[in-house]
């Protein structure tokens, strides 16, 4: 079951690490659309208001939070199931592989398009050939993502839902937590406290 696009992890991550994870999904679908559609809108030109904070959130977002989600699948999701003696785990291992080395050449997309945007705000304009090739690596990179995700959504995800315990589902969602700047022991206490009846008076 995913989360919604607003909620904090703090709101999920222990109860529903898996959820927040297609939640993550959901917002790196949105700022790679957003930085296609500002990109294509403004041409290179001098960008708005509302058109620089658009840029410089989706800039954020893949500078700060897209490297955790990463780290959630590459150090605390994919290990525990390659440790999973099963053949229907066992038949994925090479797409895990495939997911682990897709995330090194996004990043390597999402350096030169971080460098390309950030120009482009500190300048204010573009050049007509570097906004072409923004255009076509944003283009390449929606076009990845939107194969990356379907294989993880529809192969890996499910499977790790079925055949990962509730232990292990905890660890995973403990260290998104500490990945996030949370202190999980804090946060499992907020979490039942919060699921206790309010007291009669």
């Amino acid at each position: 079951m995913g989360i919604k696009i607003g909620e904090k992890p703090a709101e999920n991550v222990l109860s529903n690490p898996l959820g927040l994870l297609y939640n993550c999904h959901r917002r790196v679908e949105y700022f790679i659309g957003v930085l296609l559609s500002v990109s294509e809108a403004a041409e290179g030109g001098v960008l708005n208001d509302g058109q620089q904070h658009a840029l410089k959130s989706a800039l954020r977002y893949f500078r700060e939070a897209g490297p955790k989600h990463t780290e959630d699948e590459e150090d605390s999701l994919f290990p525990r199931m390659q440790q999973i003696q099963n053949p229907k785990i066992e038949a994925v291992l090479d797409k895990i592989e495939m997911l682990k080395q897709g995330h090194r050449d996004a990043e390597d997309d999402h350096q030169r398009i971080d460098q390309w945007v950030q120009g482009w705000l500190d300048q204010g304009i573009l050049s007509a050939e570097t906004l072409q090739t923004l255009l076509v690596c944003l283009k390449r990179l929606s076009v990845f993502y939107q194969a990356h995700i379907q294989i993880e959504e529809t192969e890996i995800f499910p499977l790790a839902e079925k055949w990962l315990n509730v232990s292990e589902i905890e660890h995973i969602g403990r260290e998104m937590a500490v990945r996030r700047g949370l202190d999980p022991d804090a946060l499992q206490q907020l979490t039942e406290a919060l699921k206790k009846p309010a007291s009669s008076t």
